[in-house]
């Protein structure tokens, strides 16, 4: 989960808003975004530089398990201090 650090206006989007990265873009210099309502439904899906964007929790996935990963959010939180 990552939260945004910049308004973006042209996607109806404002800082602080929550989202999940769900694809590595450009090699690490990009991060697809995809931002849900609270029934799970996505309203933006939008490639951020990791400047626009704080971690707040990341999980990686085992088979049909999500799991909390503390030390690979730390090396996402780590890429976007860059």
């Amino acid at each position: 989960m990552v939260a945004l650090t910049v308004d973006l206006p042209e996607h109806n989007l404002r800082r602080g808003e929550i989202g999940t990265v769900v694809e590595l873009l450009a090699n690490g210099a990009a991060f697809e975004v995809e931002f849900s309502d609270n029934d799970g439904q996505t309203y933006e899906s939008i490639g951020l530089r990791p400047e626009q964007f704080i971690v707040l929790k990341e999980f990686k996935k085992r088979g049909n398990v999500t799991q909390h990963s503390p030390r690979k959010a730390q090396n996402i939180a780590h890429v976007t201090k860059n």
